[in-house]
């Protein structure tokens, strides 16, 4: 596996991390994409406990999201700004980009050092691109 594949999902304890007391908690999620897969994803993580904040562009995914005890956003932005991870289950590999590198997405939205995880079924190029673009905000 590779290096840029084989990172932990969850990096507390990891050297760069924030070790702090507070980051013992358990990580807060952001998904964009609350469509079939990104839904049944995000409610496993809240049935499991996880904070989950939820973004999608039909709102009604946002009310069933909120409706299994999520957390709903308005936007991309709103919905990564303060998470450790973000989950991202959309269409194709252009909205992915957009999401990640386009006004108000990940890129600039969320802290340096979040976690980003593309369940997307993508162009692997453009997976590898996107994540190297982020890579230089200091996102993974």
């Amino acid at each position: 596996m590779s290096e840029e594949l084989s990172a932990p999902i969850c990096p507390r304890g990891q050297p760069g991390a924030d070790n702090s007391a507070d980051s013992e908690r358990d990580p807060v999620v952001g998904a964009i994409g609350v469509g079939l897969l990104g839904s049944a994803l995000s409610a496993t993580l809240v049935e499991r406990g996880y904070d989950v904040v939820a973004y999608d562009p039909d709102p009604r995914r946002i009310e069933e999201h909120e409706a299994r005890g999520g957390r709903g956003a308005d936007s991309i932005a709103a919905a990564v700004a303060d998470v450790d991870v973000v989950l991202l289950a959309l269409p194709t590999s252009d909205i992915v980009r957009e999401v990640c590198l386009g006004p108000g997405g990940i890129a600039t939205a969320a802290r340096p050092g979040t976690l980003v995880l593309d369940a997307t079924t993508a162009r692997p190029s453009d997976t590898v691109a996107t994540g190297r673009a982020l890579a230089e905000h200091g996102i993974g």
